[in-house]
């Protein structure tokens, strides 16, 4: 695990955004999303915030998120630790602490990483000057933890994955015109965890797959063995080299578009028929296939 490419990196881009993310599945089937993000250069007009989703193994999901100026953020850039207001995330001896407190929730998360990938980090350039950088410190792990609302306090188990981005980007109209979308996912099956990512841009498309089997190590693969169709409400099917496997679905659920601090283009851009956000968990394999994706066109 190579948390020291997670640390959080100013950026002068006041359009730069940086994210850590959390996606645990428990042993008994629910789902939780975790997102801890800051935007903007040092100074007044940085922004940072923090969002929680659980999916119910049956029933809809629901939601919380709140979004605060400067003050509310500190982090160190030499190791990972990063506290936005009551929220934080930090690794202390290869365990990685996630703690989330929202109004009327609170989520606390100690996880481990069970598969070998030393310095998992991945670059896209976009124009010379700015573009992603994107990293996994977790591909698979084991995770305990517990959550409290209204009161009620129950614990966590399961499985794990975590990531870091920095999206370092100005959008121009070229760049407009030749972004059309993404799709990632991870899948995790007894024998094998997998990571996929595939962004539709035009005259330069980045798409990466990496695999491990048992424990490890991952080696990234040379085709993409996840193929999806339907332009509203994919469907997906995984090549895992003994044939086709589809993936039956156990939920879908359309997301927002978050603009932050400008509700009206919130709810502008929300409302672009062009534009289709979704996320899901399927079953595939005898394991799990979760996937977010997204079309502007």
């Amino acid at each position: 695990m190579a948390t020291v490419d997670s640390c959080w990196r100013p950026v002068p881009n006041p359009r730069c955004i940086q994210w850590w993310y959390l996606f645990l599945l428990t042993d008994d089937g629910e789902a939780w999303r975790v997102r801890l993000w800051v935007q903007g250069a040092l100074g007044p007009q940085l922004r940072c915030g923090a969002e929680l989703c659980r999916y119910p193994a049956h029933g809809e999901p629901w939601e919380r998120q709140a979004a605060w100026g400067a003050d509310a953020f500190h982090a160190e850039q030499d190791r990972l630790h990063v506290m936005i207001e009551a929220c934080s995330i930090e690794e202390q001896d290869g365990e990685v602490r996630l703690a989330v407190r929202l109004p009327g929730v609170e989520l606390t998360v100690s996880a481990r990483s069970s598969v070998r990938w030393p310095r998992p980090v991945i670059g896209y350039d976009v124009d010379g000057t700015h573009g992603w950088c994107w990293s996994v410190p977790i591909l698979r792990g084991r995770f305990a933890g517990r959550v409290t609302r209204g009161g009620q306090a129950r614990d966590l188990t399961g499985t794990v994955f975590f990531d870091h981005v920095r999206a370092d980007t100005t959008p121009s109209p070229d760049w407009l015109v030749r972004y059309r979308g993404w799709c990632w996912g991870v899948l995790w099956t007894p024998e094998r965890s997998l990571l996929f990512l595939d962004v539709d841009f035009a005259g330069a498309p980045l798409r990466k797959a990496f695999e491990a089997v048992g424990d490890g190590p991952v080696r990234e693969l040379s085709d993409l063995p996840v193929r999806w169709e339907g332009r509203r409400r994919p469907r997906f099917t995984l090549d895992l080299g003994d044939g086709e496997h589809p993936v039956a679905e156990q939920w879908s659920w359309p997301k927002r578009h978050r603009v932050l601090d400008r509700p009206l283009t919130e709810r502008v851009v929300n409302a672009w028929p062009g534009l289709r956000k979704r996320h899901g968990l399927g079953r595939v394999a005898g394991g799990h296939l979760f996937t977010e994706w997204m079309r502007v066109r």
